[in-house]
């Protein structure tokens, strides 16, 4: 090892003998210009390979934190919903009339039903209009604990700000 840094040293001299010889051949003036050009350089490369990425790294992991922060903040604000949603959910799955059990847990929610039809194939088509989005996403998540999946969802744009349609298939698991 001791061996190859001293042949990268030889190597290393030889390649910059003749920048070595030309600076030696500088007045002392000029040897000084040259000395602050090579700091102002080596500034230069300090800002740009280190200060820089780090400074860069530094405002993404605030804006992560930013970002972090309103999450834990929304999970703060909807608390009490989620705990309504746990208290009505009585058992984890729904037993017999599930129908009604969604109505039940719709309400429980305060999600409105458009409307909730039975399908042949044992699924249930529901409908939601300008509803508030966390409060029908929290609802099929309460759903989903208590053994009833979404086959199918389509989800779009409601009337106001926060707000959405939902037409979802739901199942129950078996």
């Amino acid at each position: 090892m001791r061996a190859q840094i001293s042949q990268f040293q030889a190597r290393a001299i030889t390649a910059l003998k003749p920048a070595i010889d030309w600076y030696h051949s500088r007045e002392q003036r000029e040897q000084k210009v040259l000395q602050l050009l090579a700091l102002v350089v080596a500034l230069l490369l300090l800002v740009s390979l280190v200060w820089m990425p780090a400074w860069d790294m530094r405002a993404q992991q605030r804006d992560s934190w930013q970002a972090q922060e309103k999450l834990r903040a929304w999970i703060a604000a909807n608390e009490p919903v989620i705990r309504q949603l746990q208290a009505s959910s009585g058992a984890n799955s729904m037993a017999g009339d599930w129908m009604s059990g969604l109505s039940r847990s719709a309400a429980a929610a305060s999600v409105t039903l458009k409307s909730i039809n039975q399908e042949a194939d044992q699924s249930v088509r529901v409908q939601l209009e300008n509803q508030p989005f966390d409060a029908a996403y929290l609802w099929l998540q309460a759903l989903s604990g208590q053994g009833i999946q979404v086959a199918s969802a389509e989800v779009l744009p409601g009337a106001g700000s926060g707000r959405i349609n939902l037409r979802a298939t739901l199942k129950q698991a078996l």
